[in-house]
C-alpha cells in the first residue's frame, strides 16, 4: 500500500474515531446523562447543555491534532513514526473519551445531588402483548457465514498448488513485502481461523441483543418499546451483514497469497470494507440513538426519576447488581449493550469467547514460528 493510500485511509480512521466519541453524549436515553440517571428535563438544563459541548469539543479538537501530525509524518515519508503516532492516536482517543466521560459523571453527580434530582421509589414497566413490537433477527441468520467461510475454504485449497513456495505476510506502508512464511497447510487455514473468530464474536454479540434486558421507560412504556425493537433489529441487520462482509474480505489473504492479488491491494480492500462498515454504524448510531433515544424518546416534560441505580454502575460503564437477573443490558454510556457483571452465566460466557480469541493467537505463533 503506497503513502497516498495510507495517508486518506488514516484522515478517515482518526476522525470517525473521533466523531464516534465525541457525539456520545448526544445519543443517549433522556433519563441518562454521563451514565449518570437524571429526569428526562435535565436534557434542556443550560450546565448539562454546556458538559456535552465541551466534552465534544475537547475529542474533535484531539482527534483533529492528531489527525493532522499524522499527515504531516506521511508527508516527510516518516512511515514508522506515523504508524506508531496513528496506534497512539486511537487509544488516546479511546481512552480520553473514558477520562473525560469520568470528569463529566462526577460533575452531574454533583450536579443531581444540588437539585435534587432523586428518585422517591422504584418504578419499572414491562410491556404485555410484543407481537407488533419490532425484534432482533433470529440468530439462526448467523449461519449466512457458514457459506462464506467454505468458500473461503474450498477457494484456497484451489489456490494451493499455485501458491510460491515462501508466502508473503507482511509489508511494510511502502507496499514492501518484510516477511515470508513456508507454503503449508498453515496457511490454508490461517484464514479460516480469523473467519471463525469473526463467527463467535458475531455471534455472540447477537446472543446479547436477542437475550438482553429490555429499556422500558415507565413514563411512556409503548413507544419506548417500539423505538427500543427497532434499535436492537437495526443492529442484529448490521452485525450479519458486518459479519459477513468482514468474512468475505478474508479471500483477500488466499488471493494475495497465491499473488492473484498484491497484498498491498488485498490490505487495502480489507481496509476500505473496515471503513465502511465504520461508517455504518456511525449511522445507525445518528439515525436510532442508544435503546432507540432518537425514535421515540422518553416524555420530555417529566422531572421524575423512575429509578436510580447509579450505585450498580462502576466508574459509569461496570454494571454489577446481583438482584437483577439479566445477564445482557444496554450501555449508559456508548451504543450497544453490556454484561451483568455480578452474574457468573457472563463470565463464563465472556471467557469462553476469550478462550477463542486465545487459541487463534496460539495457533498463529505455532503455523508461524
Amino acid at each position: 500500500m503506497d503513502t497516498t493510500i495510507f495517508l486518506v485511509l488514516t484522515i478517515v480512521l482518526i476522525p470517525l474515531t473521533g466523531v464516534i466519541s465525541a457525539i456520545t453524549p448526544w445519543l443517549m436515553r433522556k433519563s441518562e446523562c454521563f451514565a449518570v440517571t437524571v429526569p428526562a428535563t435535565a436534557q434542556t438544563d443550560p450546565v448539562i447543555r454546556g458538559y456535552k459541548v465541551r466534552y465534544t469539543a475537547s475529542l474533535l479538537i484531539l482527534s483533529l491534532a492528531c489527525t493532522v501530525l499524522i499527515g504531516v509524518l506521511v508527508a516527510n515519508a516518516n512511515e514508522q513514526v506515523a504508524m506508531i503516532v496513528l496506534t497512539v492516536s486511537i487509544f488516546a482517543v479511546v481512552i480520553g473519551s473514558f477520562l473525560l466521560m469520568l470528569h463529566y459523571r462526577k460533575a452531574v453527580l454533583r450536579l443531581k445531588d444540588e437539585r435534587g434530582w432523586h428518585a422517591q421509589a422504584s418504578i419499572h414497566a414491562a410491556l404485555v402483548g410484543e407481537r407488533d413490537t419490532p425484534r432482533p433477527l433470529p440468530l439462526a441468520w448467523e449461519l449466512l457465514n457458514v457459506p462464506v467461510i467454505v468458500f473461503t475454504a474450498a477457494l484456497s485449497w484451489a489456490l494451493y498448488p499455485s501458491m510460491p513456495d515462501q508466502v508473503p505476510m507482511h509489508m511494510n506502508l511502502s507496499g514492501h513485502i518484510t516477511s515470508w512464511v513456508d507454503k503449508s497447510p498453515a496457511v490454508l487455514a490461517f484464514p479460516l481461523l480469523v473467519q471463525l473468530v469473526i463467527f463467535v464474536a458475531m455471534l455472540f454479540s447477537h446472543y446479547s441483543i436477542v437475550h438482553s434486558k429490555k429499556a422500558v421507560d415507565p413514563a411512556a412504556p409503548a413507544s419506548s418499546a417500539y423505538a427500543y425493537g427497532l434499535f436492537a433489529h437495526a443492529q442484529s441487520v448490521f452485525l450479519v451483514v458486518f459479519g459477513m462482509l468482514i468474512d468475505a474480505v478474508m479471500v483477500c489473504l488466499p488471493l494475495s497469497f497465491a499473488n492473484v492479488l498484491t497484498m498491498s491491494q488485498a490490505a487495502a480492500v480489507v481496509m476500505i470494507v473496515s471503513l465502511a462498515c465504520v461508517g455504518a454504524a456511525l449511522v445507525l448510531s445518528i439515525k436510532y440513538g442508544q435503546a432507540g433515544s432518537r425514535v421515540a424518546g422518553q416524555v420530555e416534560g417529566d422531572t421524575r426519576l423512575a429509578d436510580d441505580d447509579d450505585g450498580y454502575w462502576k466508574l459509569g460503564v461496570f454494571y454489577f447488581n446481583p438482584n437483577d437477573a439479566s445477564v445482557f443490558l444496554h450501555k449508559r454510556f456508548g451504543i450497544g449493550w453490556t454484561i451483568n457483571f455480578a452474574r457468573l452465566q457472563a463470565w463464563l460466557m465472556m471467557g469462553g469467547l476469550a478462550l477463542v480469541v486465545v487459541i487463534l493467537v496460539v495457533a498463529s505463533s505455532v503455523m508461524f514460528g
